[in-house]
């Protein structure tokens, strides 16, 4: 029971809420609605986002499977063949390349010390050869002695004219 007007708690926070414990619970909403400013939801809202994000997924889905729709990529691959230690201060890398027949390839050499830092490095050009698997030798000067060497990365060769 509540001091204030003889009424209890429920009756009294019911009036100040400003409804009434006869009102049904739609009008609890519609009150809440018009003091808060809720807005009713409409389906075409709910069908606009759904097209929307359903639109977006599916650009996505494109991106991720096709990688890039505008241009296709040529793939450039390279492996290590054997390598040789010649001196202290020079190495020499055997290597495969594949790639397009007609594709000028660039790749670079590095060579690694025991501990894996770069002792020598050097980029190398490959000229097509009208077969898609060329094997080329580099030898490449270190500053130091070398315990292995490889090639790390081969892209197409960009003409510069």
């Amino acid at each position: 029971m509540s001091l204030r007007s003889g009424r209890s708690d429920e009756e009294f926070e019911d009036s100040v809420l400003g409804f009434t414990a006869s009102q049904p619970a739609d009008t609890h909403a519609q009150l809440q609605n018009s003091r808060y400013g809720a807005k009713k939801r409409r389906r075409g809202d709910f069908l606009l986002y759904g097209a929307l994000a359903t639109a977006l997924l599916a650009i996505g889905a494109a991106f991720f499977f096709n990688g890039n729709l505008t241009s296709p990529k040529t793939s450039v691959s390279v492996r290590d063949v054997k390598h040789k230690i010649v001196s202290a201060a020079e190495a020499e890398l055997t290597f495969e390349v594949t790639a397009p027949g007609d594709m000028t390839v660039a790749c670079a050499i590095e060579a690694l010390s025991p501990s894996n830092a770069p002792v020598g490095y050097y980029v190398t050009v490959i000229q097509p050869s009208g077969t898609p698997a060329r094997v080329a030798t580099q030898r490449i000067r270190t500053n130091a002695e070398a315990t292995t060497i490889t090639a790390r990365l081969c892209w197409e060769q960009q003409d510069v004219s």
